[in-house]
Order: structure tokens, then sequence, then C-alpha cells
């Protein structure tokens, strides 16, 4: 286990569980490390993947270390699905001969007169955002935060149902409102699904009230 020594020094988070404090540093690499990732050695701690370096012949055989962190295949998804939500809302959505309203390209964002289009593209951009504060914030990345863009793809789904039952007078739904409402629902199931994979890997502690 790592030393107190080492443990009031240390700060952070661990650099392959995001979602875990850090307790000690490498000795093989340098990276910071939570209580699952810490192996003492020698004297010192180090992380799965630099024993053999540390202790050559001497180290345990073991299988491959996955450095993933729970849900980063889920919250890729999401992250994949986000766009094309905003690319779907790009498109055009209606393919009217006899009006003009959300038909071409950046259609979905017309004001005058406003569409349930709007809510999913102004949602489709929002989701894009959240993510990628998310992937480059990794303290944000929780339960919360997952759960916030699984309601906001939501939303991008609501609007483009909507849309497709009530579409803009004069017109006709073209193929946008459907890639968009079948992107944002597997874009809220990824997001689901790396909620509860987090949530799983990260059971709050036994003794909080």
């Amino acid at each position: 286990m790592p030393t107190p020594e080492t443990t009031a020094r240390v700060t952070g988070r661990c650099s392959v569980h995001p979602g875990s404090v850090a307790v000690a540093v490498c000795d093989g690499c340098g990276r910071r490390m939570c209580l699952s990732c810490a192996v003492p050695v020698r004297g010192g701690t180090v992380g799965n993947e630099c024993l053999t370096r540390v202790l050559g012949p001497d180290a345990p055989a073991g299988p491959a270390v996955d450095r993933r962190a729970p849900g980063d295949v889920e919250f890729l998804l999401a992250g994949l699905g986000f766009l094309a939500c905003a690319v779907a809302t790009v498109i055009p959505w209606t393919n009217s001969l006899t009006s003009s309203h959300v038909r071409g390209f950046l259609g979905t964002w017309e004001t005058s007169p406003v569409s349930w289009a709007l809510l999913s593209a102004a949602a489709a951009a929002l989701g894009v955002a959240g993510w990628l504060l998310v992937r480059f914030r990794p303290s944000l990345r929780g339960v919360p935060a997952l759960v916030l863009l699984a309601m906001v793809a939501g939303a991008v789904f609501v609007g483009a149902v909507l849309f497709l039952a009530d579409p803009p007078f004069a017109t006709h739904p073209f193929l946008g409102p459907w890639l968009t409402a079948g992107a944002a629902a597997l874009t809220a199931v990824a997001c689901v699904a790396t909620a509860v994979r987090w949530s799983s890997a990260h059971p709050p502690p036994s003794g909080r009230r």
C-alpha cells in the first residue's frame, strides 16, 4: 500500500480512473495512481503496466492491462452520436416545393417561423459542447453529468419527433428529422450505459450516509 508520506504529497486524479483520487505516483512512469492501480514494490509503488520494467524477470505473469476507464467505449459512442445529431440538423429537414421553411442547409436554425427543428439543432450543439467539456475535464465525468447529457440527447429526439408530427405549414419532413431522431435515441442509450458502467465501477463508500 502507498505510504502515508506518499499519500500526503500526491494530489489530483488517477490518470486511468479519473473518478478516483490519486494516492501515489508510479515509480516507473510517474503517472498518478488510485488505490486500485497502485502496487507496492520494494518500498515504492508502481502501476501494473510498469511491473515488468521495474521487476524484470521477477515480474509475475498476468493479463494485459486495460488502461481504459469504465464506460470509455460507451462514452465515445455518445460523442459520435452527438456529432451525428449535429450533422443531421445541418441537412435539409423538408423537401417542400411550396415553402422554403426548414428546407435548405442549416434550415433548422430558422427562427421565423420557429419550428421544433430549432430545439433539436440547439440541443445537438449543446450536446457536442457538453460532451467535449466532460471529455477534456475528466473530473467532471460522473453520473450527474452523464445523466444531463442523456437528457440533452432526449431533447434532440423530442424535437425531431415533434417536427415529424407537426411540421411547418405546407411542408413535408425530409431525411433530416429521421436521421436526427435515430442518432439521438442511440446517443441517449450510450449516455445511460456510460452512467451505469461508471456507477458500478465507483460505488459510494459504505460508511457514507
